[in-house]
């Protein structure tokens, strides 16, 4: 893993021209964690001009241990900068500096996440109204994970209404971009880690396992700096009854040569089913409380894996 620093631009938050691989991409992304409430969001929307079609979901941990998901689809030839999907809309409001999220429509919601694996538990869900109009301003300049992707820090201030229940958010958060082709078939498994203390301490690491081997990217904020990695290892403690990520820890190296020792308890989790490029995966979102020397932070991490025709993993990250 060799450091590296990536020339991002205002050109970057516009849509980028597609390959003509079927797997071809461009993604956008938020989260979120609200100390105050405990309340904690992921929203993702993505352009398959090749695929014809685009897609968008909201998705919120809510203090009690629930979770609420809004999902649309829509038909999509080319690729596009009106991203609206149904209701679900974001607008940049200033190239890599600050966007606004908005949506006001149907969501399922579970009693517990930790059910977002299980149909029978979604054919029970209830459907409940969801708003959301959030402004996230970013902390940090553009930091690239790779050729293709980077991401920022934020803060997020806004509203969400989850039925009855009103959140005014003051939170930490981030977003990320990427285009291209989503992934090889050699990807076994994918481990991405996001971690905010403060505005002016932050981490993302991405782990992605080919060929048995995990390759590491990634970048962290210390008093303000950004500083690219070059070296990252996971460990992660799962639950033995249901192989589910219940702790994690990150070694890590910066670039100016200091190692850094960054811990996680799973504080909530998802995990939710996927089809990509016609293999079966889970990707089990989690909500994370992190350590980092005497600073504690919230986060999300996303153990994503490729599963077995009997819906075991092939393998972990680490």
């Amino acid at each position: 893993m060799s450091a590296t620093r990536a020339a991002i631009t205002a050109a970057d938050e516009e849509p980028h021209a597609p390959s003509t691989d079927l797997a071809w991409r461009e993604a956008y992304a938020f989260d979120l964690h609200d100390a105050a409430s405990g309340l904690a969001g992921f929203t993702r929307m993505t352009v398959r001009p090749n695929a014809g079609m685009m897609d968008a979901a909201l998705s919120f941990f809510l203090p009690d241990g629930g979770f609420i998901t809004a999902r649309h689809v829509k038909p999509q030839s080319t690729n596009t900068a009106e991203l609206e999907v149904e209701d679900v809309r974001y607008t940049v409001c200033e190239p890599l500096r600050s966007w606004r999220v908005t949506y006001d429509g149907p969501a399922h919601s579970l009693l517990e996440s930790r059910d977002a694996g299980d149909r029978a538990a979604w054919a029970r869900s209830r459907l409940e109204r969801l708003i959301v109009d959030v402004t996230l301003e970013a902390t940090s300049p553009p930091l690239a994970s790779g050729a293709q992707l980077f991401q920022q820090t934020c803060v997020a201030r806004g509203e969400v209404w989850v039925s009855g229940d009103h959140y005014v958010l003051q939170a930490l958060g981030g977003r990320e971009r990427c285009w291209g082709v989503e992934e090889d078939a050699q990807l076994l498994a994918r481990s991405t880690l996001l971690a905010r203390f403060d505005e002016r301490h932050a981490l993302g690491v991405t782990l992605a396992l080919r060929d048995q081997r995990p390759v590491p990217s990634g970048w962290i904020v210390r008093d303000g700096a950004p500083l690219v990695l070059v070296d990252a290892t996971l460990a992660t403690t799962r639950e033995p009854e249901t192989d589910l990520p219940s702790a994690l820890r990150l070694t890590l190296k910066d670039e100016q040569g200091e190692q850094h020792v960054v811990t996680g308890e799973v504080v909530q989790l998802a995990p939710l089913p996927e089809m990509r490029n016609a293999r079966a995966s889970v990707s089990c979102e989690c909500v994370v409380r992190y350590r980092w020397q005497e600073r504690v932070g919230y986060g999300f991490a996303t153990d994503w894996r490729v599963l077995d025709a009997n819906g075991k993993p092939v393998a972990s990250v680490g």
